[in-house]
């Protein structure tokens, strides 16, 4: 099971607009399809997200159609007088190690395709078991975000910025606090791209 998650489509959305942004998804999906071929089924699975189930291969012949989709992904698209480059983070998860059932399948290659996110992105990651409690995690500072987000919890502190030569404040930069009841203090470099991810973040900011 291959779960591949484009890096930054929303920025194409957000630019060049969604019809560009649907003709890169369609384009994509062309791409993928071509490399996969009779070597398995290839999906869209919602939104930037497409899934591909690889019939039975060594890790050699693996390991060559993961190098191929990430080859293909990279390479630019055309769209109208638009030249797109893109990328994409992908997980793997294998059968029957990793899952018995699509579900778990789906679910273990997603925690993998996560990890390849938080390394740099533009790569591609096998599943692990300790992946699984990390996602549970992932969820639960998610959960409690938005209730925080809800409920009024999360604060702004105000860091005075001072002119070295006078000493006069001349601004103030606003830190975004989080102290949850079970968790304690949450830093900011962890609840904030759960925030991006799960677009929780256009709230934060207003």
């Amino acid at each position: 099971m291959i779960f591949v998650d484009l890096d930054r489509f929303k920025e194409v959305n957000d630019s060049p607009g969604h019809r560009i942004g649907d003709a890169l998804l369609a384009q994509t999906a062309n791409q993928l399809r071509d490399v996969v071929g009779a070597h398995g089924l290839t999906a869209r699975y919602g939104g930037d997200e497409f899934i591909v189930v690889a019939d039975a291969l060594d890790d050699d012949r693996l390991d060559a159609l993961l190098n191929a989709l990430m080859a293909s992904i990279v390479e630019p698209v055309h769209v109208g007088e638009h030249e797109l480059f893109i990328e994409a983070s992908v997980g793997v998860s294998v059968y029957p190690a990793d899952g018995r059932d699509a579900d778990t399948l789906i679910r273990n290659a997603d925690a993998a395709m996560y990890l390849a996110k938080n390394n740099g992105r533009n790569q591609y990651q096998f599943y692990r078991p300790e992946l699984s409690d990390a996602a549970a995690s992932r969820l639960k500072i998610s959960t409690k975000l938005r209730r925080a987000l809800k409920e009024g919890a999360l604060r702004v502190l105000y860091q005075p910025q001072v002119d070295m030569a006078s000493g006069a404040v001349v601004g103030a930069e606003a830190l975004l606090r989080w102290k949850d009841a079970e968790l304690g203090d949450v830093p900011p470099s962890l609840f904030i791209p759960i925030a991006e991810e799960t677009g929780a973040i256009r709230a934060i900011g207003e």
